[in-house]
């Protein structure tokens, strides 16, 4: 069977639900906690950096949000607000079903799980970081530009 096929059984017993938000909506926000894990199956939503700054990244059909903070027991990082037209549709699962599966996985399983997640967060502070060297960089090249156009002169 199929995940999208497994997830629809879900859904249809009662164990998932699905929900719609509406364009501008927020599916949830930031600096609170991580309690459901959000599986977008229709439309786009945008998920601001949160603790990423400016940083705004898409999701749309097949992709999770919340997971990587439920398993690490964190607050969600950024806000994921619908963004399509016509509205989003996601499916929630509580974050302790996932716990709850993984409390049962081998340990090792466990183990490369929360690495993974750990890795995820890694990657996103390090886009943090590179977004922040960025904004300096430009900073500094329009200081350096707006004093040359002062004195008349540009070496740019």
């Amino acid at each position: 069977m199929e995940y999208r096929d497994q997830i629809a059984s879900l859904v249809g017993r009662g164990i998932l639900d699905r929900r719609i938000f509406y364009k501008d909506q927020k599916i949830c926000q930031a600096h609170t906690p991580a309690d459901n894990i959000w599986v977008i199956t229709k439309g786009e939503a945008v998920l601001d950096g949160g603790n990423l700054g400016e940083a705004k990244y898409t999701k749309d059909a097949g992709s999770l949000y919340g997971d990587v903070e439920a398993i690490l027991g964190l607050d969600y990082q950024g806000d994921l607000t619908a963004k399509t037209p016509n509205g989003v549709e996601a499916i929630r699962i509580p974050a302790t079903k996932l716990l709850d599966a993984l409390a049962e996985a081998p340990p090792m399983i466990q183990a490369l799980v929360k690495i993974k997640s750990c890795r995820s967060i890694t990657a996103a502070e390090m886009m943090k970081v590179k977004e922040l060297e960025l904004d300096v960089s430009v900073a500094l090249l329009e200081a350096y530009n707006n004093r040359n156009s002062d004195k008349g002169t540009s070496d740019v």
